[in-house]
């Protein structure tokens, strides 16, 4: 029988030891929510040996080298599964530690033991007061959903401005004037750090029972995909330093049949329900083009530490400059987006798929510049594919933290 590549298992777990099989505590690994694994069996670099020859055909035998390679992942990016509300202690999510691992910031809730709040009073497009004493669960820069009606059970992002006692004001316009008791939930903020550390290791499984190699010493990218009418995606292709069969792992894997698991998190979210503001960053205007599909890539970029004292010569990784960029794909109107490359407008994204508690996700890029507007056919219509580069987000009085300074931030 030949095995079937749509049939496998990805589990990962952050590294205690740099490149060192962590199986032998096999509850570490925890499942990967994934639609695609592309990945390397036992094939290290193989090192030609130039010995002169003393007859044409007489080559040496290449040597084995390093066993560096990639690891491709890719699946649905979903949201927390969970309504952050008043009552509700925010919990990291699978998906959300991955990403916090390669991108290197987390925040929900401010801290406090519970999140989300009720709108109290003082409501308006750009700002609320919520319920007494809760102000301190909301942080400036955090991604947040207001309930578009008291009782409505759907929501619509917004990024807090400011914070003053129980006052926030909003750096993007609502799209509604929230009511008094409406719902102000909280989620699972990933933003980028200017210095992540540590590494993953990934456990990959195959339905032949011979295929499961343990792939350490990991880190690498990420990049997200938007496109209407379809789920959300994330995909990362990870650096391996190291990789063993599983007839050399602490806990083999190949003796029984692959388990039956379950991924945390919501349901795939679609992008059907949800919004793309794309307008200029220096007021708060809600606008919102027709966008038809949307990419991100934040630019993360990493550089092995080389060292003969390491794994497979190497020694770790660090984050070395990278550029996020989006694009946009958005119906041909006027020269709006040609005017703003030549004024060198500053714009801002704010996305959001689905409008639900339990099923949302918002990505929010404070600062771009659009870089190009090219012709697109799109199914015979005129169509724009705008580029944009991501900035510093420098709307915040303050500039202390990542967090305050993010070129971007994802809410699950």
């Amino acid at each position: 029988m030949v095995a079937r590549r749509g049939i496998s298992r990805v589990r990962w777990a952050l590294e205690t030891a740099w490149a060192t099989d962590g199986t032998g505590t096999i509850g570490n690994f925890t499942d990967v929510r994934h639609d695609s694994v592309e990945y390397g069996r036992a094939n290290p670099e193989m090192i030609d040996n130039m010995i002169l020859r003393p007859k044409r055909v007489l080559a040496a035998l290449a040597e084995p080298g390093k066993k560096n390679g990639t690891l491709t992942i890719s699946g649905d990016l979903v949201a927390s599964g969970v309504a952050q509300d008043a009552s509700t202690s925010a919990t990291k999510t699978n998906i959300a530690k991955i990403i916090e691992q390669i991108a290197g910031g987390y925040t929900a809730g401010a801290g406090a033991t519970t999140t989300g709040s009720l709108v109290a009073s003082g409501a308006s497009t750009t700002g609320i007061t919520v319920t007494g004493t809760q102000g301190p669960r909301f942080q400036e820069g955090l991604i947040i959903w207001v309930e578009t009606a008291s009782g409505s059970g759907l929501y619509q992002p917004t990024v807090i401005d400011t914070v003053s006692t129980d006052a926030l004001t909003f750096a993007i316009a609502l799209s509604f004037t929230p009511a008094v008791g409406a719902k102000v939930l909280n989620c699972l903020n990933l933003y980028e750090t200017d210095q992540p550390t540590g590494t993953v290791q990934w456990l990959v499984e195959g339905e032949d029972r011979d295929n499961i190699f343990l792939y350490m010493g990991c880190q690498g990218s990420l990049g997200f995909t938007f496109e209407a009418g379809k789920p959300v995606k994330y995909t990362t292709q990870q650096m391996t330093t190291e990789y063993v069969h599983d007839d050399e792992i602490a806990t083999p894997q190949g003796g029984s049949a692959m388990s039956i698991w379950t991924p945390d998190g919501s349901t795939p979210v679609i992008w059907v329900k949800g919004s793309c503001v794309f307008a200029p960053a220096a007021a708060t205007t809600r606008v919102t083009p027709s966008v038809a599909a949307f990419t991100f890539d934040p630019g993360i970029a990493w550089q092995e530490v080389t060292s003969v004292n390491g794994v497979e010569t190497r020694g770790g990784f660090e984050r070395v400059t990278g550029q996020p960029t989006a694009t946009l794909l958005i119906p041909h109107s006027d020269e709006t987006y040609k005017d703003a490359i030549s004024a060198q407008t500053v714009y801002r994204v704010l996305l959001a798929a689905g409008n639900t508690a339990t099923k949302k996700i918002a990505l929010h890029l404070p600062r771009v510049q659009i870089l190009s507007a090219v012709p697109q056919d799109r199914n015979g219509l005129d169509y724009d594919l705008v580029t944009v580069r991501c900035l510093a987000n420098d709307g915040l009085t303050d500039q202390s933290t990542d967090l305050l300074r993010y070129p971007w931030g994802l809410g699950l």
